[in-house]
């Protein structure tokens, strides 16, 4: 039973380490472990090599994304070792020393998953609902989250790769439900995790949720999704405007109009932080 890790990071080096240390020093380590840094810094492969030897260091010229970041780590490890599971992680997730125990011993179990995660849940009339009514230790799941989550060989070979045009918000969502719809069953096992939560709440992540969800239901032609698109678009529209968040309702409608228009990948990114960047700068006090 072999594991490849694959962990992508993105201008987060001391974070990295620290969560390359927890992958490293676990009670069962994966067999191997590949880095993709996305938009690829000089520093953090030194890092890298200087905490192992081992480790596949992946440089992505560009930010190309944490869906496309995964596809490639997840296309190197199959090329150097094909291993029976991918262990797919942020750079910001350092794990417990006994996690990987713990969901290796889910994925060698009676119910023969194609994916084992920590957190996840069902797609009820197109809506994405976390969590689960059943509390207990195994359920499972219509959907999952990526970070920490196992995917067997046999949902690779199935249905390839996460989509790698979203760039970044749902892609987790898209790949699970596309392995659960070839026929594999998606565990969520109560796990302990240490996230340091460091992702940006930034209004323009909006737009890629908005977009993503929207691209998602047109490509799959379905109406469950559509609506699903539709009643989480109004919910998070009014909150917007209740608490006047008028640039979170712009990038909301904005991400909708580019999946409207197939508009896909990190094409606006650099427009959206600088609008951001704009929008929050607070204006020049007068004076001589």
């Amino acid at each position: 039973m072999t594991v490849g890790a694959v962990i992508v990071t993105y201008r987060r080096q001391s974070t990295l380490i620290e969560t390359l240390t927890a992958v490293l020093g676990q009670s069962v380590p994966p067999d191997r472990v590949v880095v993709v840094d996305n938009d690829a810094d000089a520093m953090v492969e030194r890092a890298v090599g200087q905490l192992s030897a081992d480790i596949m260091y992946c440089p992505s010229p560009t930010n190309v994304g944490y869906g496309a970041a995964l596809a490639l780590g997840m296309r190197e490890l199959r090329s150097a070792s094909d291993p029976d599971w991918y262990w797919l992680l942020d750079d910001d997730t350092p794990p417990s020393p006994e996690y990987l125990a713990h969901v290796l011993e889910v994925a060698t179990g009676s119910r023969s998953p194609w994916v084992v995660a920590n957190r996840g849940g069902r797609i009820v009339h197109g809506r994405i609902r976390h969590g689960f009514d059943d509390l207990s230790d195994l359920n499972e799941a219509q959907f999952t989250l990526v970070d920490g989550t196992l995917v067997s060989r046999r949902a690779v070979e199935a249905v390839g790769y996460p989509r790698e045009d979203l760039f970044m918000m749902l892609e987790d969502v898209e790949y699970t439900t596309r392995i659960a719809s070839a026929g594999g069953t998606l565990v969520v096992r109560r796990t302990e995790v240490n996230p340091l939560h460091l992702g940006s709440a930034s209004a323009w992540r909006g737009y890629y949720q908005a977009r993503n969800h929207l691209r998602i239901a047109l490509d799959r032609r379905s109406a469950a999704w559509f609506w699903g698109w539709t009643y989480r678009m109004a919910a998070l529209s009014l909150t917007d405007l209740r608490r006047r968040r008028w640039l979170s309702l712009r990038f909301r409608w904005w991400g909708a109009l580019d999946g409207l228009r197939n508009r896909m990948g990190n094409a606006v990114h650099d427009r959206l932080l600088a609008t951001e960047a704009r929008r929050s700068t607070p204006p020049r006090s007068g004076g001589s």
